[in-house]
């Protein structure tokens, strides 16, 4: 096909995300091209065995922002990153 959907639970994740305090937006794409033939892929092989999947960018941490881009883009804490993580795979699985 043309495309594939994410058939994650992006409203519960979403809730997820909000009850935690953790800022998020959603997107409908991937990305360039490695993440988007992950994505692709991934939704591919999981939708024959009706496992949810799809795809979530995390943004980058202050460290791997140059640092005359810090002012513009200040990446986000790993605590934060991690905390996002564990609200989302609690939604998924739940």
């Amino acid at each position: 096909p043309a495309a594939r959907w994410s058939t994650l639970p992006l409203d519960a994740i979403a809730a997820s995300l909000r009850t935690s305090g953790i800022p998020f937006r959603y997107s409908s794409h991937a990305g360039a091209y490695l993440c988007n033939h992950l994505m692709y892929h991934l939704c591919g092989r999981a939708s024959a065995s009706g496992i949810p999947a799809g795809f979530i960018h995390l943004p980058p941490t202050p460290d791997l922002i140059r640092a005359e881009d810090r002012a513009n883009r200040g990446g986000v804490a790993i605590k934060v990153l991690l905390a996002a993580t564990r609200a989302a795979i609690a939604a998924v699985v739940k």
